[in-house]
């Protein structure tokens, strides 16, 4: 049953529109959905990778499947086009294992922000997760 959950979680990510990765080094699959704007029920609307200053807000929505049972801490990290750390988010979360994470990371942009390609990365316990580029713009 294990590995029938894990093989339709990692088909559902590969199907689906948004970006998925496996790192070895953490045994996890992640799913992030980046966007700006959120659903009437405080889910992200639409994965973009391309940003705009004036709408203010990131919102970085990740699905975490990890096997392992325990507490982890998730760390979200929003570096500019310069490389410089911009904000950073550590979420706790207890798995009982075998089972999906899903933790939400807001980063606010300013208007004195350059524009340029950013970064977005997603550590889980200190290991490198994900990572994901943002066009941000006017």
């Amino acid at each position: 049953m294990r590995g029938i959950t894990l093989l339709g979680m990692i088909s559902l990510c590969a199907c689906s529109y948004q970006r998925a990765e496996h790192y070895p080094a953490t045994q996890a699959v992640a799913r992030m959905v980046v966007t700006q704007r959120l659903d009437a029920g405080g889910q992200p609307y639409m994965d973009t990778a391309e940003l705009s200053r004036k709408a203010r807000s990131i919102y970085a929505d990740l699905w975490i499947y990890d096997s392992s049972a325990g507490e982890h801490t998730i760390t979200c990290r929003l570096y500019s086009l310069h490389g410089q750390l911009r904000d950073e988010q550590e979420l706790p979360a207890v798995n009982p294992g075998h089972t999906t994470l899903h933790r939400t990371c807001s980063f606010s942009l300013e208007t004195y922000d350059p524009v340029g390609t950013w970064s977005l990365q997603i550590l889980m316990d200190g290991q490198p997760l994900t990572q994901r580029r943002l066009a941000i713009g006017p």
